[in-house]
């Protein structure tokens, strides 16, 4: 499982223990090129490592589908990558990969639900078919994939379980979205 992937992101031989995986995703959130790192200094000690778990996973999440030879790879890696994460819910003790060791145990002390996990892998699997968006409304739709199910897994971290602060979340992760778009222009 995962062949083709990025070094980092293949499947090691032996499950690690939480704290091995737990410094494994430290390790990537503090190493990355984003400044990722720098938002953790503002943030309660008491959910470092689940925002850390969270940023492995959407790091990994977006270079699976990115840092890869084709996109025929990056859809299947994806696909790989969602079998992971179902066992995080459904087998968490199968689960080996560092990322879903660490994520296992934020998903369960924080209560996080699946779907936000899935909508962002739904925007990577779309990035691999569709390179241009010709509308607002596209980027919009497409925000909702790829930019408000983060701004759900944090609501969910902090102990928000609120549809309407959901709603608030959505409104301000798609227009972080839109503007980090319009920096791309």
């Amino acid at each position: 499982m995962l062949e083709g992937a990025p070094a980092q992101y293949v499947m090691p031989a032996a499950r690690p223990t939480v704290e091995e995986a737990r410094a494994w995703c430290h390790n990537l959130a503090t190493s990355h090129y984003e400044n990722f790192h720098v938002v953790t200094w503002f943030l309660p000690k008491e959910f470092k490592t689940d925002f850390e778990a969270l940023y492995s996973y959407c790091r990994a999440s977006d270079d699976l589908g990115d840092e890869v030879a084709t996109p025929e790879i990056g859809m299947r890696l994806l696909e790989e990558w969602g079998v992971l994460l179902r066992e995080c819910y459904e087998a968490p003790e199968r689960t080996k990969h560092p990322i879903f060791v660490a994520l296992t145990e934020t998903i369960r002390e924080r209560k996080i639900p699946m779907q936000p996990f899935l909508d962002l892998l739904a925007a990577f699997k779309a990035d691999q078919t569709k390179t241009r968006h010709v509308s607002i409304a596209e980027l919009e739709e497409y925000s909702v994939y790829s930019a408000n199910p983060v701004g759900r897994m944090i609501l969910h971290t902090c102990g928000y379980h609120d549809e309407s602060l959901n709603l608030l979340s959505d409104k301000i992760c798609t227009a972080l979205q839109l503007a980090n778009f319009w920096q791309d222009v």
